[in-house]
């Protein structure tokens, strides 16, 4: 499951879960966003305006829940997402675009065998990422056109207010780039 897969890793996300056989399934606020999920490979998508999100992943996995969760959004979208991990299966939190803070109490994980494990490539130690392999993998995926970057807006640096209002708004489908 990927939450915001209309976002620039969720579309990515999307693409190399469908590639590797996943049954996939995000999560987005439009139908625009839905659209672009499903056209990259989603299996089922969730308008979590629209549909109680932990309600339709249970629906669509009879009660089983899903083995791997991305989730950036935080808050009570983190709290409810750890709801959705099968036993033994993990969710990977590497943003908090909420900016509010999620309150897990450790039984939504022990006493269901879950994990959590938090990743910021950004703030990754020098050294301790694989980022070759990484490349190495995901390069020629996209020079074939079997990865798609969606590409939202490409805005000048002066423009970076703006660029961030557009992403605070939720308005984006992909990346953001801002140029020199």
């Amino acid at each position: 499951m990927i939450q915001a897969g209309a976002s620039g890793v969720g579309t990515v996300a999307t693409q190399l879960a469908q590639s590797w056989g996943a049954r996939v399934i995000t999560t987005a606020s439009t139908t625009d966003k839905l659209e672009l999920s499903k056209s990259l490979g989603a299996n089922e998508t969730i308008n979590y305006t629209e549909q109680d999100f932990e309600q339709r992943v249970m629906e669509l996995t009879e009660g089983k829940g899903v083995e791997l969760i991305l989730e950036c959004v935080g808050g009570p979208v983190l709290e409810k997402s750890i709801k959705c991990v099968a036993p033994y299966g993990q969710l990977i939190s590497y943003g908090n675009a909420s900016g509010v803070t999620a309150n897990i109490p450790s039984t939504d994980f022990t006493s269901a065998n879950r994990r959590i494990t938090g990743f910021s490539m950004g703030r990754s130690p020098v050294g301790t990422l694989d980022h070759e392999s990484a490349m190495k993998e995901l390069t020629p995926m996209i020079a074939s056109g079997k990865v798609r970057l969606i590409v939202d807006q490409i805005q000048p640096m002066a423009e970076v207010a703006k660029a961030h209002e557009h992403l605070s708004n939720r308005g984006t489908k992909g990346k953001v780039i801002l140029v020199p």
